[in-house]
């Protein structure tokens, strides 16, 4: 979601990588759903909405970012897992977009029965520039793969690079260009950031310090044999300017789930807010560094509730203090709960207004 110049909110929504019905994906395989735009009839208005068919039907995982002059940068898989990371352009506010452009190539491996996939995260960097941290998907056919376990969501590593949208080229850490769409032997080559070896990924955010030098995160765990490997754990790498270092966790000596975005102004001090749990109890958060991310502690908790789990957002962009991250509670299936929270803990509405804001039946 974001609001373009003139004040119209848009949200990029829909299913998993469209379907057979929309045609021929060119870029990829299909799944389910189509990708949808919807824009606001009214400026900072989110009572009516209108649906725009100008992008691909083809998509999933979409991130949208505004730049400085207000072109729109749309990122997505362009497709099912089997497919090509793209984005497209928009020059007048999100009413009309340019083609797909690849950026990350999907391919049949010949070495073993899967196919080269990616999971993708982009960010705004400085000025014109779009930084973008991904990790690699081993696609496996039906019945291939660690005891024959077939598709899983088995991922591994991490990689940067950038994206110059005044010039159009692309550029690995240490700046040189990039020719798209990036193959797995050129990621590996030239904007690899770590190897995760037996560990199993699940990519996060990725930011800039003020000199300008690139931090990571990234969720990673050990694969216990399930569908989805197993817990995956916060950490956190960065480029020192010279090389990459880092990957410690977050949360040390801790075992389960947790998920986090963070901040981080000088190169030494890194602020994360991450959610975890802790004696049956869903836990977020702030945990700060002040040796480049080689230890964190724990700040303050913002949130704390009992025999939960919390999914979080990233941060929302140009946020305020006290309302900086989404956090959904999940109770059962049914009960899920979602906070706004920032450095005070959850925002609270007295009960006057959230009866005002509920409508009423006749």
């Amino acid at each position: 979601m974001l609001i373009d110049d003139d004040g119209y909110i848009h949200i990029f929504y829909g299913g998993h990588g469209g379907q057979a019905s929309n045609g021929k994906n060119t870029l990829g395989n299909t799944h389910h759903g189509a990708n949808k735009h919807a824009i606001s009839k009214r400026p900072y208005d989110i009572s009516q909405w209108e649906d725009i068919d100008n992008i691909t039907p083809f998509g999933t995982y979409n991130q949208a970012l505004k730049m400085d002059n207000g072109d729109i940068y749309l990122f997505f898989r362009h497709g099912a897992h089997r497919s090509d990371w793209v984005y497209q352009k928009s020059v007048d506010n999100g009413r009309t977009f340019a083609s797909p452009v690849s950026f990350l190539k999907h391919k049949r491996r010949t070495d073993i029965d899967a196919v080269d996939s990616w999971y993708a995260w982009a960010g705004k960097g400085q000025g014109d520039n779009i930084i973008v941290s991904y990790d690699y998907h081993v696609c496996w056919d039906g019945g291939a793969g660690i005891n024959g376990r077939g598709h899983t969501t088995e991922r591994h590593d991490v990689y940067f690079m950038s994206f110059n949208t005044k010039t159009g080229e692309w550029s690995n850490v240490e700046g040189e260009k990039l020719k798209l769409p990036i193959t797995r032997e050129v990621a590996d080559e030239k904007t690899l950031a770590m190897r995760t070896g037996e560990l199993w990924t699940f990519n996060g955010s990725t930011h800039l310090d003020q000199q300008g030098q690139p931090h990571i995160a990234i969720n990673a765990g050990i694969d216990k044999g399930a569908k989805t490997g197993g817990p995956k754990q916060t950490r956190h790498i960065r480029w020192n300017g010279n090389k990459w270092v880092g990957g410690n966790k977050v949360v040390s000596q801790y075992e389960g789930v947790s998920r986090g975005d963070f901040t981080v102004r000088d190169p030494e001090n890194i602020r994360y807010l991450t959610a975890y749990n802790q004696d049956n109890d869903a836990v977020l958060s702030w945990r700060q560094s002040h040796d480049g991310g080689e230890h964190f502690v724990e700040d303050k908790t913002v949130l704390r509730k009992a025999n939960a789990s919390f999914a979080i957002s990233a941060f929302i962009k140009d946020a305020i203090p006290d309302a900086q991250m989404l956090v959904a509670e999940k109770v059962s299936d049914e009960g899920i709960k979602m906070y706004l929270v920032g450095e005070g803990g959850a925002v609270t509405r007295s009960l006057v207004d959230l009866k005002t804001a509920i409508p009423t039946s006749n």
